[in-house]
């Protein structure tokens, strides 16, 4: 039952995610879509509490992975912000010095 959804059941779903291998490619989940699945059932408990289905939103604290942020010139293919380890590069920042973290 959706009541029985805690925020620590939502946190160890976000360990799952981070930890859950391609079972063909052997690959992690990058973080925009592990930020994505936790998003989209974050927006559904937080519509769950609107409507009065369950008393309050147990994912208002969850953590989510940060790393990938769309619209922002920042190459989202990589989900690291420019470059493959993990920094910005010089050009990135120029461009849109909002995707400073």
């Amino acid at each position: 039952a959706v009541t029985e959804i805690t925020p620590e059941s939502l946190a160890a779903y976000r360990r799952w995610l981070y930890h859950y291998r391609n079972e063909r490619t052997g690959k992690p989940l990058k973080f925009c879509t592990q930020a994505s699945y936790l998003s989209a059932v974050a927006h559904w408990l937080g519509w769950l509490a609107e409507q009065g289905w369950i008393d309050a939103d147990p994912s208002t604290d969850l953590e989510r992975p940060k790393g990938c942020r769309k619209g922002t010139g920042v190459d989202s293919r990589r989900c690291s912000g420019g470059r493959p380890d993990g920094r910005q590069d010089l050009a990135t920042l120029r461009r849109n010095p909002m995707t400073t973290r």
